[in-house]
């Protein structure tokens, strides 16, 4: 079994920019993309037990997540960026958790700070608790 997560970053569009982003992979934990004009960065964190592949992609949108399983690092551009893991053979029944976050800063620096995701999940939000 494998799962994915990935989007298209367009940071500068609304800020007079294009759909170009600056893409970094930072380790095998981190992807994100940064708005040439603005700075403002978003990415994706996992520091998830199960195997897990960062990457930039000029392919848009990914159907199959598999595919992301292999390493692929495109550069700057119009790219997405998406971090896929590998969960492997699940009994029936039997589930998965995967950590990860997506991490929005003003500047490319402020992604790569250490703050891990959470080993266990809370409870579910609840409409009625507002």
């Amino acid at each position: 079994m494998v799962y994915a997560r990935g989007l298209d970053p367009d940071q500068d569009v609304y800020a007079g920019g294009l759909y170009n982003t600056n893409n970094t992979i930072a380790s095998g934990d981190l992807v994100y993309a940064s708005a040439p004009i603005t700075d403002w960065t978003i990415g994706i964190y996992s520091n998830s037990s199960y195997d897990h592949v960062p990457t930039i992609s000029y392919y848009w949108p990914f159907a199959d997540p598999y595919s992301l399983l292999t390493p692929r690092d495109d550069g700057n551009g119009d790219y997405s960026i998406n971090m896929a893991f590998d969960i492997g053979t699940l009994a029936p029944g039997a589930s998965a958790d995967i950590a990860f976050q997506y991490r929005i800063a003003d500047t490319s620096g402020g992604v790569a700070v250490r703050n891990p995701p959470p080993s266990s999940f809370g409870p579910a939000w609840e409409p009625s608790a507002l």
